[in-house]
């Protein structure tokens, strides 16, 4: 059984969305050390919490594009003829 073109373009999709998904997921993979510093106290504001706070919005911005991109081509390959 052969893949045809529509074929081909559509699992590049489900591709781009499987890379998607998996940056959306990064922050889950936090140590426990990491989590300690970001619930700590500290006075004005929390260092370690405003670096996670910018590396998840980094990783949803990525990851969406991904995953909106992946949609996308899928949608492509639907309409390829």
């Amino acid at each position: 059984m052969s893949m045809t073109m529509r074929d081909r373009v559509s699992l590049i999709g489900v591709g781009i969305d499987a890379l998607g998904a998996s940056i959306l997921i990064v922050p889950m993979l936090k140590t426990e050390e990491e989590i300690r510093k970001e619930a700590g106290t500290y006075f004005d504001f929390n260092p370690p919490m405003m670096k996670s706070l910018k590396e998840s919005r980094k990783n949803a911005f990525i990851g969406m594009g991904c995953l909106l991109f992946g949609f996308y081509i899928q949608f492509f390959a639907y309409l390829m003829l």
